[in-house]
């Protein structure tokens, strides 16, 4: 929590209030249920700079990620995130500037592609954060957006034989962890999946 600079979940422990922060876990969580491969040497493009972004990157970042690209329409944004990873979190980090031939070079660079900004999300499902034209087959696509469960972003990457991770995935996990972490007991997490799939159809 301290990292990524925010809490989202505070839970009693020996009587004190401690600050934790899911989203990164659940990402994590997420990318290795589905793919059933660990971020640990992988290189990864993260569209996004925002909160998402951080939280993400920052637990990549401590978890041995071998190198983390951030692109953001604001180019000043990414530095930033950039030079927090590399001085907070001690692992490479490149901020890339949203122009065409830097973002490919840096996607072509990397094993894991995840968008971590709300394009595409409900109502704007027919919105992409990238031209279907930067990505490529060997890309692990993940997408931080859980509505519409399929984004446009992840069916580009399915059409094209990409592995995908649909954003529901990282939206249970995080509230999977913050379960546990409240009442020390494992969750649910069939019936956490069934709820949140209910809710969305």
């Amino acid at each position: 929590a301290k990292l990524i600079g925010a809490v989202n979940t505070v839970a009693i422990k020996d009587g004190r209030l401690i600050g934790y922060n899911t989203d990164g876990i659940g990402f994590k969580r997420s990318f290795e249920e589905n793919t059933k491969e660990t971020v640990e040497g992988k290189s990864v493009f993260i569209l996004g700079a925002g909160g998402a972004s951080r939280a993400i990157s920052m637990t990549l970042a401590m978890n041995n990620a071998k190198k983390i690209y951030i692109c953001n329409r604001t180019y000043e944004k990414a530095v930033n995130l950039s030079n927090d990873i590399k001085s907070k979190a001690g692992s490479l980090s490149e901020a890339v500037p949203m122009e065409c031939d830097e973002m490919k070079r840096a996607i072509a660079d990397s094993h894991v592609l995840i968008n971590a900004t709300s394009i595409g999300m409900y109502p704007n499902i027919q919105d992409s954060p990238l031209d279907k034209s930067l990505l490529n087959r060997n890309l692990i696509v993940c997408d931080a957006v859980y509505n519409p469960r399929k984004t446009r972003l992840l069916q580009y990457a399915e059409e094209l034989g990409c592995k995908i991770v649909p954003g529901i995935y990282m939206l249970v996990y995080q509230g999977v962890e913050s379960f546990e972490l409240w009442t020390d007991i494992k969750a649910p997490v069939d019936i956490m999946f069934n709820a949140v799939k209910q809710s969305l159809d």
